[in-house]
C-alpha cells in the first residue's frame, strides 16, 4: 500500500490507466441509477450536500473531459506520503510481523479499552437505573 501511494507522486499516470478508470466510472453510472428509487435517493443526497441541480446531467461529460494532467494535479495537491498516519488495530501478540519491523516510524500505542465499570454504568443508565 505504501509503495502504491509513493508511486502516485513519482510515477505519472498513463493513458491506458485513465481510459480504464473513465470506462469503469461511465459504465457503472447506469447501474447506480437504474430505478426511480436510486435516482431519487441520489438526487436527494446531492441536494442535501449542496450540489447543483444539473450535477447528474453533466456528470458523464465531466468524466469524459478528464485529462492525464487532472489526476496528477490532484495527487500533487492532496497526497503527501510523509504525512501519512497508519492505524494498526489488534492484539500485537497475533501479528505476524512486529510493528517496529515495518519501518513506519515511531510506534505510539493507544489504549482503546473500555473499562468494565464504564460499560456497567452505561447499561444501568440504559436500563433505567435498575
Amino acid at each position: 500500500m505504501l509503495t502504491e501511494i509513493r508511486e502516485l507522486t513519482t510515477k505519472p499516470f498513463n493513458a491506458a490507466e485513465l481510459a480504464s478508470a473513465k470506462d469503469r466510472l461511465l459504465n457503472s453510472f447506469i447501474f447506480h441509477r437504474d430505478s426511480k428509487d436510486k435516482v431519487s435517493a441520489q438526487t436527494n443526497e446531492l441536494e442535501f450536500h449542496g450540489y447543483p441541480a444539473d450535477y447528474l446531467r453533466k456528470y458523464r461529460a465531466r468524466i469524459k473531459a478528464v485529462t492525464l494532467a487532472d489526476p496528477q494535479r490532484a495527487v500533487n495537491k492532496y497526497i503527501d506520503p510523509s504525512k501519512l498516519a497508519i492505524l494498526v488495530v489488534g492484539d500485537e501478540a497475533h501479528f505476524g510481523t512486529p510493528r517496529s519491523a515495518l519501518n513506519l516510524g515511531p510506534v505510539q500505542p493507544l489504549d482503546v479499552t473500555i473499562p468494565i465499570s464504564a460499560m456497567m454504568g452505561k447499561q444501568m443508565t440504559e436500563a433505567g437505573g435498575q
